[in-house]
């Protein structure tokens, strides 16, 4: 009898998992989300992935990990790679946003989450400051790079024998 009851459950978790993979087949490759992303092509999904993933890096290269939890700015790279595309992911950050506030009221204790507006908007200052991060970080870059390149060209005009401003080195440079 064991055995049978056995087979049963088994024969049981097979045909459930046949039927969610069948379910997953017909509602294509993205579930769970919203409207906006939902609807997606499974190209532009893999473009919107990418897009993130550069986000997530330049992100990385500024001061927000520092000042803000990962899943802030996980929201934040979505929401830079959506902007760049004609996907929209407002009410999913939204959602998060609030579901967010939710589990962070219950793990605290507290007796009154912040509303979903509350939420939202609190998650949009957080989401505007990573962006000015993201932007000054690549703005010091940009500087970085070009004050790096002349310092290697004055060190290649250096190592010929010439002087930084270009005249040979025996020769004094126009003043």
């Amino acid at each position: 009898m064991p055995q049978e009851l056995q087979a049963l459950r088994s024969a049981q978790q097979q045909q459930q998992q046949q039927q969610q993979q069948q379910q997953q087949q017909q509602q294509g490759p993205v579930t769970g989300l919203d409207a906006g992303l939902a609807g997606a092509s499974p190209e532009d999904i893999r473009q919107l992935e990418g897009r993130a993933q550069r986000s997530v890096d330049a992100i990385m290269h500024s001061d927000a990990p520092l000042l803000f939890p990962p899943g802030q700015l996980a929201a934040a790279a979505l929401r830079s790679a959506a902007r760049k595309s004609t996907l929209d992911c407002s009410q999913f950050l939204q959602h998060i946003a609030a579901k967010g506030a939710q589990d962070s009221a219950a793990a605290l204790g507290a007796a009154q989450p912040l509303g979903p507006e509350a939420a939202w908007q609190h998650m949009q200052a957080a989401l505007a400051r990573i962006d000015q991060l993201v932007s000054a970080s690549i703005d010091t870059d940009t500087q970085a790079q070009a004050a790096a390149t002349d310092i290697d060209r004055r060190i290649k005009l250096w190592k010929r024998g010439d002087k930084a401003d270009g005249a040979p080195a025996g020769q004094a440079a126009a003043s």
